[in-house]
């Protein structure tokens, strides 16, 4: 019974990332998540005066957090 214990160890431990060995394959600081660019600005809309994110100048609500626009 110790001998089936040890065979699917070393089975799993193979499977799993081997014995210690490290992958040279993997970047070493892969990127979180991808650059996001900022938007494009545009004279013509407004900031919304609960949340601060840009709304288009012809909204009458803010589209993140519903608030009325003036």
């Amino acid at each position: 019974m110790r001998l089936g214990h040890t065979i699917i160890f070393i089975v799993l431990a193979v499977l799993l990332g081997g014995c210690g060995e490290s992958r040279t394959d993997a970047p070493a600081n892969p990127p979180s998540t991808a650059p996001v660019p900022p938007p494009a600005s545009n004279p013509a809309a407004q900031t919304c005066p609960v949340c601060k994110h840009p709304v288009p100048a012809e909204a009458k609500y803010c589209l993140t957090c519903g608030s009325r626009l003036k």
